[in-house]
């Protein structure tokens, strides 16, 4: 029988399609089966635990499969509570210190070093995060050395005049990278109060930080949570934090928030209006234009409001404002987000372009399609 080229081609293809379509099924059918006889999926594999120690809230997560173990502390308060511009960053330094009744002032850090661990603490709008890993021998001393920070912080002149300058080295190392300037041109649209901190904001009069860092801590470190997940059995976790973290607390409770879209119907009319365009020089070779819009808070809110709109203008089809974009060849690629800052929102479009010089064109192009909404 005479083959051609041509059809032996096309048999070919019909084979890999047959074989593949084959493999497929077998790996789907073993996956059913799998999952008929109840093993479950590696995601599922950890257990959780929620105990209480006095007022604190604890999640133990165990998991049989790791070697080291996490340790994580939240606090119930942010930059939002700032008194002082950067007042709850500051404070965050300050419980990181090693209380001064102990001969090695970074004992602490010392210990995660020989144990293979390292730690760290953020700031945010809403809440103040401790955290550390070890390996799992390590643990109960580690426990007792994480404990001291929340029983006797360093609120102490020479402490805060340190911390101070570290804070602030972070302020003036931040400005020479982009994200960390788009970051605070976020947050001076949302109407936010500057939360990083340097050393105009907090000043030179130690006494009167003193006492405020003190309120604050008194006040707001007494609503906290606590997280860890190792391999050892519930029952020494359990152990481990009746004795070391006992605290005085406060219950955890969530705060209430408050929806100015549903409060004041006149701010419905200010939706997505955009009326502000900030040009900012990069630092990087990176060629990219970032728009930024504050949006209404959606708290109380039954569903994210802002989602269908993200929805249409990164959308991969030919009716959002990326194709758009794209059929003027203004723009490579773009991503949007919606970003959370304080109780404000913040719609966020950053492109990446060829020319740079082209901003007001796609500005303008971005303003009327936003309009539509």
């Amino acid at each position: 029988m005479k083959i051609t080229i041509k059809r032996l081609l096309v048999f070919q293809a019909l084979g890999f399609i047959l074989f593949t379509f084959k493999n497929t099924y077998d790996i789907i059918k073993k996956r059913i089966s799998v999952n008929m006889l109840g093993k479950k999926p590696p995601l599922y594999e950890s257990n959780y635990h929620f105990f209480v120690v006095g007022n604190l809230k604890c999640l133990f997560v165990k998991n049989d499969k790791i070697t080291k173990s996490y340790v994580s502390m939240g606090v119930d308060c942010g930059s939002e509570l700032d008194k002082v511009p950067g007042l709850a960053h500051l404070l965050e330094h300050l419980v990181f210190i090693t209380p001064e009744d102990k001969n090695d002032r970074n004992e602490f850090g010392n210990f995660l070093n020989t144990h293979n661990g390292h730690s760290n603490a953020f700031t945010s709008d809403h809440m103040t995060v401790y955290h550390y890993e070890i390996d799992t021998p390590g643990l109960e001393k580690s426990l007792q050395l994480f404990s001291h920070f929340f029983r006797n912080p360093m609120i102490e002149e020479k402490t805060i005049e340190s911390e101070i300058n570290n804070v602030d080295s972070e302020f003036q190392m931040g400005k020479g990278h982009d994200d960390y300037r788009i970051w605070r041109l976020q947050e001076i649209l949302a109407g936010k109060k500057f939360s990083t901190g340097n050393k105009n904001t907090f000043g030179t009069d130690y006494k009167k930080l003193q006492t405020i860092l003190r309120n604050f801590h008194a006040k707001y470190y007494k609503k906290m949570a606590f997280v860890i997940q190792s391999n050892l059995e519930l029952i020494e976790i359990k152990r481990l934090t009746e004795k070391f973290f006992a605290l005085p607390l406060d219950v955890l409770t969530q705060p209430e928030r408050k929806c100015l879209y549903c409060e004041d119907k006149s701010r419905q009319k200010k939706l997505l209006q955009v009326d502000k365009f900030v040009k900012m020089k990069g630092t990087s070779q990176k060629k990219s234009i970032h728009i930024i819009i504050p949006l209404i808070s959606e708290y109380k809110l039954p569903y994210n409001i802002y989602e269908p709109i993200k929805y249409f203008l990164d959308k991969k089809d030919h009716t959002s404002l990326q194709a758009a974009l794209k059929r003027k060849n203004l723009v490579i690629s773009m991503v949007c987000n919606i970003i959370k800052r304080g109780d404000r929102n913040i719609l966020f479009l950053e492109m990446a372009v060829n020319d740079t010089s082209k901003y007001y064109e796609i500005l303008e192009m971005a303003r009327d399609y936003i309009k539509r909404f």
